[in-house]
């Protein structure tokens, strides 16, 4: 086989591979399927808003972290004897999601920045 020829059949594998680890679900997707496979008890609307990444108020750390993963180690998390506050930074952005969490754990209040 030529040298050109086989560059292209290359090439062509490589494209072909990329395509179809394209087509297979997104890390994030697995993380939030395999939470709730493993809490059967999680209602349905509850099950939705993790399927579809969304943070509302009353969700534990634990369902957070299973939507958008742990805090990145870079981005400021604060702690005091009321609140604790997991930042999202955003390296396109200034600004950073903020998600409040009360003494119990459970989500009070959303911050995300305006774009």
């Amino acid at each position: 086989m030529r040298p050109l020829c086989r560059s292209y059949v290359r090439y062509s594998l490589l494209v072909l591979a990329a395509g179809l680890m394209a087509c297979g679900p997104t890390i994030a997707q697995r993380r939030r399927q395999g939470f709730i496979d493993t809490h059967p008890e999680l209602s349905p609307t509850l099950k939705s808003d993790i399927l579809n990444g969304r943070v509302v108020r009353g969700m534990t750390m634990d369902e957070v972290r299973a939507i958008w993963g742990s805090p990145p180690p870079d981005c400021a998390t604060r702690t005091t004897a009321l609140v604790v506050i997991w930042s999202y930074c955003h390296k396109n952005l200034a600004a950073s999601t903020l998600v409040f969490f009360d003494s119990h754990g459970r989500v009070t209040n959303l911050q995300m920045p305006q774009q």
